[in-house]
């Protein structure tokens, strides 16, 4: 099982969990709104497709957050949800960039482009 933190995902074959702290997201809702969690689900999500689109190619680090993030953007608009709440994450608690996670302006770019792409 990964380490949730606020969300992780483990892929093993043709199986994926994906983890995520209750208490976490209940901070998240309460900072950015009900949408917030539910970014950072699909942000998950996004790991998994790309995983499943790239033929089992589990891709990590900074640019592999950001087609995670594109992901995240695109199921949020599929689904008429507003990018607004995950945008506030990642400008708050997620703004800066560590060894795995590039930084929050970057990744809003990405989540945009997502929602752009699957909002023709």
């Amino acid at each position: 099982m990964p380490e949730a933190g606020y969300g992780g995902v483990a892929i093993a074959g043709d199986f994926a969990i994906v983890a995520f702290d209750p208490e976490a997201f209940a901070e998240m809702r309460r900072r950015c709104g009900p949408s917030a969690p539910l970014g950072a689900l699909v942000h998950e999500v996004g790991h998994v497709l790309e995983y499943a689109r790239s033929g089992g190619d589990a891709a990590t680090g900074p640019g592999a957050e950001l087609v995670a993030d594109a992901w995240a953007g695109c199921l949020l608009v599929t689904l008429g949800v507003s990018t607004a709440g995950v945008e506030c994450f990642l400008t708050s608690t997620a703004a800066q960039a560590t060894d795995t996670h590039p930084p929050g302006s970057e990744r809003i770019d990405a989540v945009r482009l997502g929602a752009a792409a699957c909002s023709r």
